[in-house]
């Protein structure tokens, strides 16, 4: 595999930024691995780009991977195929769909209730968490910087550290207005 920049960035794979978190570890922000555009505009699944991009990610030191597109926006069976190929390097998959261009919906909050807790145990151990939409910059940007506001981060401040390591992250202003939105400290 080819080298690539430190901060993880492969024009190769689907990999956008690594994001350093407050308090240790890091999160992989990635698009989804392999989805690929064709010619007459149907999305696919590249296999050999999946693998590199599974790849990276798992040497950047993931051990988990939140999936958060939905289902209806991906080629037929591309969840499960990378499922398994996430599973098969050693990650744990979570389903965590959020509508493309939008906030997390109260299913979403209900999980993340007994979810959040998990990864920030996991970035206290300075570990590092992948975080896979579509593309790689709205939805993951936005789990990204609730992380990082939860672990203390001001808002504004959060989504200006993640958008520095990867300036398309958190992409709507829907986006921006929700984690705004959610009580937190404002500078």
């Amino acid at each position: 595999m080819p080298q690539t920049p430190p901060d993880g960035i492969d024009p190769e794979t689907s990999v956008r930024a690594t994001v350093p978190m407050t308090g240790g570890g890091r999160c992989v922000l990635s698009g989804f691995p392999g989805l690929q555009t064709g010619v007459d505009g149907g999305a696919y699944i590249d296999p050999a780009q999946m693998e590199l991009t599974v790849e990276r990610i798992a040497h950047l030191g993931a051990e988990l991977c939140l999936l958060l597109p939905e289902a209806a926006e991906l080629p037929e069976s591309a969840l499960d195929q990378a499922s398994k190929a996430l599973g098969a390097v050693g990650l744990e998959v979570i389903l965590l769909p959020i509508r493309d261009f939008e906030a997390p919906d109260a299913a979403f909050m209900d999980l993340w209730s007994a979810l959040g807790p998990r990864l920030h145990a996991l970035l206290n151990r300075n570990g590092t968490c992948a975080v896979s939409c579509q593309y790689g910059a709205g939805r993951s940007g936005l789990v990204t910087a609730l992380l990082l506001i939860e672990r203390g981060m001001q808002t504004e401040a959060a989504i200006a550290h993640v958008r520095a390591h990867f300036a398309e992250a958190v992409e709507s202003e829907v986006q921006v207005a929700w984690l705004k939105g959610r009580g937190f400290p404002e500078a």
